[in-house]
């Protein structure tokens, strides 16, 4: 491990901030919470005696946790929905904000890997490590998530029909 230095984590911030922003709001933080997020963990980063030795899995990981002790304040899933973008399946939504609904939709554990490979590119025994978890399992989050939307996209279409 190496001590902190100011301008590695600054440049790593500016390098990535914008992915590390899409990760904490595809927990269904907004935009401001997922910043602040962001920010907190880099300030800790900062006070550390050395630096971890793999930068990007210490930010997953601890945007992760900071964003499951939120969850854990909340008092009920109703809540969580509540303060998480709304969504009306009456209105003209983006196919991105489709996709999003669809996304929000699934259990963490599945939402999040697929977020990490999809979106982050994330090696499965990437996503294993940072979630200390095996890459089999791994594996088949992602490919039952990607199951989970197909089928929910079918049922959409057939009930269109």
């Amino acid at each position: 491990m190496q001590k902190p230095d100011k301008k590695i984590i600054h440049n790593d911030y500016l390098l990535n901030k914008n992915k590390y922003l899409y990760y904490a709001m595809s927990w269904g933080q907004d935009r401001n919470a997922a910043e602040d997020i962001i920010h907190s963990v880099y300030l800790n980063l900062m006070k550390k005696k050395c630096l971890p030795q793999d930068i990007t899995l210490y930010i997953y990981r601890s945007i992760r946790h900071k964003i499951i002790d939120m969850h854990r304040r909340q008092t009920t899933e109703k809540q969580l929905h509540d303060n998480m973008p709304g969504y009306d399946p009456h209105l003209q939504a983006t196919e991105h904000e489709h996709l999003n609904y669809h996304l929000m939709k699934l259990n963490d554990k599945y939402r999040e890997c697929l977020v990490l490979k999809t979106f982050h590119a994330m090696t499965f025994a990437s996503i294993a490590e940072l979630l200390k978890e095996s890459p089999n399992t791994i594996s088949s989050r992602y490919r039952r998530a990607l199951n989970i939307i197909r089928e929910n996209l079918k049922k959409e279409q057939n009930n269109d029909s």
